[in-house]
């Protein structure tokens, strides 16, 4: 009888297990942020939330996603700055998108160099941290292509006094 219950159990935790990697996989994934290229809006250690790309529907301009660099492993958390076919650059402490200032609520510390203007090719986009003077982003690493783009962050899942949606 006891051979029974352990075996049960047993494939109720296989199950459990294959079934967190098939989401894991498929669905969703939960992220924590390292580093402070995302401060104000996430902090180094806040656990975020985030759908598949496929889930999610077409990326918007402010989305926060997770993306992978060209020739990096590791997950990057950024926003989206720009989408494809756009004109981008940074000038006067703003980001202009098609010769117009855009007005960013989330990026409260201004960068030191001014961006000349860039178009966007298909796929592109142009992604940022909100703490514009110490990230490591697009301005660096050129455009991330969209199949790079893994998830988008819908929110911010710990601490609880950092809960927040991340997506409108």
């Amino acid at each position: 009888m006891r051979w029974n219950l352990l075996l049960e159990w047993t494939m109720e935790i296989a199950a459990g297990v294959a079934l967190a990697l098939l989401l894991r996989r498929f669905v969703c994934l939960f992220a924590v942020v390292k580093g402070n290229s995302m401060r104000d809006t996430l902090q180094n250690g806040d656990l975020v939330f985030a759908l598949r790309r496929g889930l999610c529907g077409k990326l918007r301009r402010f989305d926060v996603v997770l993306c992978r660099y060209p020739g990096r492993k590791e997950l990057f958390i950024k926003r989206v700055a720009a989408l494809p076919g756009e004109r981008v650059a940074l000038a006067e402490g703003r980001l202009w998108i098609d010769g117009a200032p855009v007005e960013e609520r989330f990026a409260l510390r201004p960068w030191l160099r001014d961006m000349d203007e860039r178009t966007l090719g298909p796929g592109e986009y142009f992604l940022l941290g909100d703490n514009r003077p110490s990230s490591h982003d697009s301005r660096g690493v050129g455009p991330i292509r969209d199949e790079k783009i893994e998830a988008v962050a819908l929110c911010t899942v710990f601490p609880p006094r950092r809960i927040q949606r991340l997506r409108a």
